[in-house]
């Protein structure tokens, strides 16, 4: 195996954070439109007079089991992921052979990433304005705090594995 197919390409920087910004944009979306159909779906259903069905405690038990998964999502797993692929960026910015002379590549990325993180959130903002989408939207807790601050997450994410990526001896070479 020759020293050149060895090598890792190192303009992924700025793209992985751009797909995870992306990626975090639609799951949210997502868990948003989710919740207002299971809000819209348990609301419809009671309505139909369940009290006369023998089924009402099983009905009311899949309803609290699938709230208490959406706050699941929402406090636990949702902030997990954000943070183990943030972690992972920096990881793989370990393996990634480059020179210090492209961290002006990178510079201008961030400035890019930082813009479309800023329209990633006025579209977020103006799903969550809708009215119909209200109900979905109601029960969430940190989702809304990590939208609110996706553009910095992006931009500190790149900056940490600029710094770890370029600020590597060997200027370049295969490690």
């Amino acid at each position: 195996m020759s020293l050149k197919s060895k090598k890792i390409n190192n303009k992924g920087i700025v793209l992985d954070v751009l797909t995870l910004m992306y990626s975090v944009i639609g799951v949210v979306i997502v868990l948003i439109l989710a919740g207002t159909v299971w809000s819209t779906f348990v609301t419809e259903l009671r309505a139909t007079n369940m009290s006369d069905n023998e089924y009402e405690q099983q009905f009311n038990d899949t309803v609290s089991y699938t709230n208490q998964g959406f706050k699941t999502i929402d406090a636990l797993l949702f902030p997990i992921a954000i943070v183990g692929l943030i972690i992972g960026l920096i990881v793989t910015s370990f393996l990634i052979p480059s020179h210090p002379i492209f961290v002006v590549v990178n510079i201008i990325g961030v400035i890019f990433l930082a813009f479309m993180g800023l329209v990633m959130q006025v579209v977020y903002e103006y799903v969550i304005a809708e009215p119909e989408i209200a109900s979905g939207y109601s029960n969430l807790t940190y989702i809304p705090y990590v939208m609110e601050w996706l553009p910095w997450i992006g931009v500190v994410a790149v900056l940490l594995a600029t710094i770890i990526g370029y600020s590597k001896r060997g200027g370049g070479e295969i490690y």
